[in-house]
């Protein structure tokens, strides 16, 4: 994944305090980035499924930088999803560093989601994703 490429998508959408933004995997690790490097924006809601950072940084300058750690301040609440089988590498390491270092985050732990891949609970449907947009 290119940095830029992802950034050029993204900037031209207004993000403001009514916004809900929802990252999968690497998703939430460029949102952390993009957000990090612009102080200046604020949203409501940063949901993050299966949130990859590459905190072992494997996978060049895509998701490298220093984390704001007062980038909680800007966002009124922070949700983690994350399964218990997680197949994928550094997931739960980036779990733990969003833990440690927001630890305000609201986690919510399931045994049987994986990566949370579409169909994973046989007809595609994550109601607790939804529930926590609409609340």
């Amino acid at each position: 994944a290119n940095y830029a490429d992802w950034y050029r998508t993204v900037k031209p959408h207004e993000i403001d305090e009514n916004t809900i933004l929802v990252g999968h995997s690497a998703g939430c690790g460029f949102f952390l980035k993009y957000l990090s490097e612009n102080p200046e924006i604020k949203c409501d809601k940063l949901i993050m499924v299966a949130p990859f950072n590459d905190l072992f940084e494997k996978y060049g300058e895509f998701l490298q930088c220093d984390l704001d750690t007062n980038l909680s301040t800007r966002i009124n609440a922070m949700h983690v999803f994350y399964s218990l089988d997680e197949p994928v590498d550094g997931i739960k390491e980036t779990v733990n560093y969003i833990e440690n270092n927001f630890p305000d985050t609201k986690l919510k732990t399931f045994e049987d989601k994986g990566h949370f891949c579409f169909g994973n609970d046989g007809n595609g449907s994550f109601p607790e994703l939804l529930d926590i947009i609409l609340r």
